[in-house]
């Protein structure tokens, strides 16, 4: 197993410095790339069954969305009841899940990326969707702190994806860090999907001195005006949204009161 896939030993010490690396900032364009279409062609070749559709998670609003957000587990335990939509990384263990073993491109740049790491998902937006403001807490494995890292897959020209109010753009083939504990959201306002790689990647000196390399987004003063207008004129549509061919009476009764939570949770 690579260092990049192995979870670190109880006895390793922590390093110095996350608060401070984070203090005043959104996001991190890390000094990493990869050629994003030939994981985007295996992506597309995993079977629909094996996406979880419903990423509602606790009380059915972890993370709230009208129903077109989608995930799938590469490495980690699938998420249990309670636990949210996919597995967070912090209890393990970690296996590669089977999309993971019957797909080599992908776990070949999970075990490129020089850091360690617990758990791996795909999370996919459909057109039309979001994933309305929210925050995550830091969360730790055996004491580490671990920090989500997005390889951008596919996306488009009309997703719009806000930090603590601000744009951040991520373009096919970059390797992002985000500071997931300031609100965040994402619109996909195009006709593709949405597709990242996300990577709960454990600190440590390495990641540190990636992070210290990185094109750091700052963090603000929070405006979260333009954030506002797009996540209005999204449930404004929403509202009006046909019906996709696939959704059956269930469906469509599931998202129009989603929809309409949305409105009342996130639309002021």
């Amino acid at each position: 197993m690579s260092p990049a896939s192995s979870p670190p030993r109880a006895a390793d010490a922590a390093v110095p410095g996350l608060e401070e690396l984070l203090s005043g900032r959104a996001a991190f364009r890390l000094p990493l790339s990869f050629d994003p279409a030939p994981l985007a062609r295996e992506v597309a070749r995993l079977p629909e069954s094996l996406w979880d559709p419903k990423g509602l998670g606790r009380r059915g609003a972890y993370y709230a969305h009208d129903g077109r957000w989608r995930t799938l587990t590469l490495r980690g335990r699938r998420g249990a009841p309670g636990d949210g939509p996919y597995d967070v990384g912090t209890r393990g263990p970690f296996p590669d899940a089977a999309a993971l073993r019957r797909s080599p491109r992908l776990k070949a740049a999970l075990d490129a990326l020089p850091v360690a790491m617990t758990a791996a998902q795909l999370f996919r937006l459909e057109p039309g969707g979001a994933v309305m403001r929210h925050v995550d807490p830091l969360r730790r494995y055996r004491g580490r702190a671990l920090v989500p890292a997005h390889l951008v897959l596919t996306t488009n020209p009309s997703v719009r994806f806000f930090v603590n109010g601000r744009p951040l753009a991520m373009k096919a083939g970059e390797v992002w860090a985000l500071n997931a504990t300031l609100p965040h959201e994402v619109y996909n306002g195009g006709t593709r999907a949405r597709v990242h790689l996300i990577a709960h990647l454990l600190y440590d000196e390495v990641l540190a001195g990636l992070l210290r390399r990185a094109r750091a987004l700052p963090a603000g003063p929070a405006d979260f005006s333009a954030a506002r207008a797009h996540a209005r004129r999204y449930l404004e549509r929403a509202r009006f949204a046909a019906a996709a061919p696939s959704e059956d009476a269930a469906a469509r009764r599931r998202r129009a009161a989603l929809v309409a939570q949305l409105l009342r949770m996130r639309a002021a």
